[in-house]
């Protein structure tokens, strides 16, 4: 199957020639989750309400990229129909699916389901380090196995690199691991996608402690920025960018590029509670009844972030600026991290 610190709001969206629409949705389709990660405490919940499978044909058609996340989406049984939903509602939007990789039999037969009606579907696998450090973070001894044998049943189904992912999420206790699980993604024929720990009351239900090895993580960060700037693939080059920017997040807490979050991106719960962002706590609006038509132009930005969701429409609506970045450093033989 080939197939607030930060910096200021993004204007209106009058400035883009009238209502730009929702792109982009982070779908958190159920809280329930069968890990103990050290930076999301949502296995504590209580609360695994989630919305019946009608209540998806209510999302904005408008939407061009949707993340299937949770908990772990595939602790949803009916998780085929559902993406069936959201694909049918959203026909112009990418699906991609973040799993942590513990269910792989499961998942595989699923992903298989989904991808025979949905095309081209992309899966996410989290991991955080080889071996024990991955267990460790994600709280279950030989889950590092699991999320491995996860990947190659998907590769075995005929998915193509850029369809499937290896997602890292960077912490004070794994930055040495950043540069082994790049390599280990290039090994297995994989993508290979970054993030660093947020906080939110709402989503992650919890208050990760901010990098603090600022000097280690400069390293891994213009290492990798350096192998993403090699070749000649354009998604490399804006990877380099949002690790770029995701440097600047940490050391800074603002971001490179204005926050569209509220306009161009939301978050959805598994109540279906409409957020700017998955670490916003103040809910905009309900899918249930949702009108796309009455969104507010001026809705507000999430808190400070830098995470692919939230900085994916930044990078589109400035081009100018990402590709002078990329031109400017695609040649440079010394760090490009200030």
């Amino acid at each position: 199957m080939t197939n607030k610190s930060s910096i200021n709001p993004a204007p209106s969206c009058e400035v883009f020639g009238g209502r730009c629409g929702i792109k982009d949705a982070v779908i958190a389709v159920t809280y329930r989750c069968n890990l103990k990660c050290q930076m999301c405490h949502i296995w504590q919940r209580a609360d695994y309400s989630q919305l019946p499978l009608a209540a998806y044909k209510k999302l904005p058609a408008s939407l061009k990229y949707i993340n299937i996340s949770g908990g772990e989406p595939f602790l949803r049984p009916d998780l085929p129909e559902l993406a069936a939903v959201i694909k049918q509602t959203c026909p112009q939007a990418r699906l991609i699916i973040s799993t942590n990789g513990l269910l792989s039999e499961l998942i595989a037969r699923q992903v298989k389901e989904i991808a025979e009606k949905i095309c081209p579907l992309s899966v996410a696998v989290s991991l955080d380090g080889l071996q024990d450090v991955h267990d460790q973070v994600r709280g279950m001894a030989g889950s590092f196995a699991q999320a491995v044998k996860t990947i190659k049943l998907l590769k075995a189904l005929g998915f193509a690199k850029h369809n499937l992912k290896i997602s890292f999420t960077l912490n004070n206790n794994n930055i040495p691991e950043l540069p082994k699980v790049y390599r280990l993604a290039r090994e297995l024929g994989v993508d290979f996608t970054l993030a660093v720990v947020h906080n939110s009351d709402n989503y992650f239900n919890v208050h990760n402690n901010p990098i603090t090895k600022l000097a280690e993580v400069k390293k891994v960060l213009s290492w990798l920025i350096k192998q993403q700037l090699r070749g000649w693939r354009l998604k490399s080059w804006l990877r380099a960018y949002f690790s770029c920017g995701l440097w600047h997040f940490i050391k800074s807490r603002q971001r490179l590029l204005p926050d569209y979050t509220g306009r161009s991106s939301i978050f959805i719960d598994p109540r279906g509670k409409i957020y700017p962002s998955d670490i916003s706590a103040q809910p905009l609006a309900d899918l249930t009844n949702f009108n796309q038509a009455g969104w507010p132009q001026n809705a507000p930005v999430s808190e400070p972030s830098w995470m692919i969701c939230t900085a994916r429409m930044a990078i589109s609506k400035h081009p100018f600026k990402v590709c002078f970045w990329i031109l400017k450093n695609k040649f440079k033989k010394h760090a490009v991290l200030s």
